[in-house]
């Protein structure tokens, strides 16, 4: 049988020797939540990137003020042209037209500038909606935030339990360790049988194996932390500290600020100022044009036709361009803008409904721990005295030593999922506490 192979002195010193790895030193770091979520905003990717684009939405705003200001260019030509009608009195240099009749090279000197004197308000449009931009990436760099500290805060409640956790298996541990000795000794005087030793000896190896397994876990939440803040936590080195209680929850929260759905309504507003500008970039635009321009010519020489650029000219133009047809593209990209406004609309009715029913899943859990709060600080008091009745009975030697470590292990147990409801209880008021703040 197994239990006939069972080593009872090796078993106790690898019990101990876990027990003393898995009790928080003395000398751990304490971590608690603010300071890791303060390094998380310092190192976060999301954060990071989030930030990045709200300078880069603000910079946008300057690229669609350029319209306002006046264009200025210079351009410089140089070509060879061969005249096929020798009387034809026109030649061509780039884009523009000479009087000249003759072959040869030609060089171009044009200044030009031109100005958008009326567009139906289409730079107006467009400007707004690079400002309206920056609001959206500066909103979705505060629901990035509340986003880490949601996610940051579940997973330090998740390994602040999973610590209480491996306390209390490692003072089980002890317990047990305790109780195989004590069936030993029973089972050598002869009043308990080898089924009873075998039976402590298996709960030993049981706890010892899920006291392995919740390091593992620990560890594991350990390493979460650390995809925010770029920071290494060993366990054995770490120890977390207790979440801190929050009193006055304000469970009324007014969602319509939400940055979630304020970010659907501006790009709702984003979208229909689109299509406000595909409308009138449809009706005429009035520009100003200007040039100053200066030609050159040679039949023999490219460096002579550089040089002698004495012809002169400028000019002033006003024009009216208003662009009739383009392929149905205007009628088509409508379309589309339309679509997209009718499926913002549904997505900002949709985010505000999920927001909703998470807060009211939250405010549930909170007003349901909250409503236990007394029973369970009772329930500790109640332990915490049967712990002090086991204690004096088996100092009076009134009750057996295997009895009593039974005993200390079942309220050591409960008091853990005691202590484990206060976690959640003080995470869902922490939820609601940090998101009222944020909405403010």
């Amino acid at each position: 049988m197994v239990i006939a192979r069972f080593r009872p002195k090796a078993f106790s010193a690898l019990s101990f020797l876990l027990i003393f790895c898995c009790v928080s030193s003395a000398f751990a770091e304490q971590l608690d939540f603010e300071s890791l979520l303060s390094a998380a905003q310092k190192n976060c990717y999301e954060i990071k990137i989030a930030g990045e684009d709200v300078q880069a939405s603000q910079a946008y705003i300057g690229e669609a003020m350029a319209d306002y200001y006046p264009q200025l260019s210079v351009r410089l030509g140089n070509e060879y042209v061969h005249a096929f009608e020798v009387n034809a009195g026109v030649a061509t240099v780039g884009d523009a037209v000479i009087a000249n009749n003759s072959s040869g090279y030609k060089h171009s000197l044009i200044a030009g500038l031109s100005y958008n004197l009326f567009d139906f308000g289409v730079r107006k449009l467009t400007v707004e909606n690079a400002k309206k931009q920056v609001q959206i990436a500066s909103l979705t760099e505060k629901q990035t935030f509340i986003d880490l500290r949601k996610k940051l805060l579940t997973a330090y409640a998740n390994g602040l339990k999973l610590q209480k956790q491996i306390q209390v298996q490692g003072v089980i541990l002890d317990r047990q360790d305790k109780i195989f000795h004590l069936s030993k000794q029973l089972k050598q005087a002869g009043t308990l049988g080898r089924e009873q030793l075998g039976t402590a000896a298996i709960n030993l190896a049981e706890t010892l194996s899920q006291l392995g397994v919740l390091k593992v876990r620990f560890q594991d939440a350990l390493d979460s932390f650390s995809s925010y803040t770029r920071q290494t936590y060993r366990g054995e080195q770490i120890h977390l500290a207790e979440l801190a209680p929050v009193d006055g929850i304000l469970t009324r929260i007014d969602l319509d600020v939400a940055p979630e759905v304020l970010v659907a309504r501006q790009q709702t507003e984003k979208k229909e100022a689109e299509l406000s500008m595909l409308k009138r970039s449809m009706l005429p635009k009035l520009t100003l044009y200007g040039s100053y321009r200066m030609f050159g010519s040679n039949t023999d020489s490219f460096a002579h036709s550089l040089t002698d650029l004495k012809s002169r000219e400028a000019s002033v133009t006003v024009y009216l361009e208003w662009p009739l047809f383009s392929g149905f593209e205007s009628q088509a990209k409508r379309l589309r803008l339309q679509h997209e406004i009718a499926g913002l609309r549904y997505q900002q009715q949709l985010k505000k409904a999920e927001l909703e029913q998470e807060l009211s899943q939250d405010v549930n859990r909170y007003e349901t721990y909250a409503a236990g709060e007394a029973k369970r600080l009772r329930q500790l008091e109640q332990i915490a005295q049967a712990q002090d009745d086991a204690v004096q009975l088996a100092a009076q030697q009134i009750s057996d030593q295997v009895s009593f470590q039974r005993k200390i292990i079942e309220l050591t147990r409960q008091r853990l999922n005691v202590e484990l409801w206060q976690v959640d209880y003080a995470t869902s008021a922490l939820t609601l506490d940090f998101l009222h703040k944020a909405l403010q």
